[in-house]
């Protein structure tokens, strides 16, 4: 499991919690979304297997913060 990979989609998520309450309902599911599916371990890649398995976890959350208007959370990773 890619550990910096993790630490810096649990750390997108937290910033989009904490400015739950500036989301509207329909983006709050968005995020309540990318956060299932985040500690969801046998999702579409097994997350413990390999480097990769956090892959698409990365692209949900991308996604979920381009979504919301956040896409700056999801630079670099």
């Amino acid at each position: 499991m890619d550990l910096s990979l993790a630490q810096s989609i649990a750390a997108a998520l937290l910033e989009l919690i904490v400015a739950a309450d500036r989301l509207t309902f329909e983006q709050r599911r968005l995020v309540a979304g990318a956060i299932e599916y985040f500690v969801e371990t046998g999702d579409a890649a097994d997350d413990f297997r390999g480097l990769s398995g956090l892959e698409d976890d990365a692209r949900i959350t991308r996604a979920v913060c381009a979504a919301v208007g956040r896409p700056e959370l999801a630079r670099g990773w």
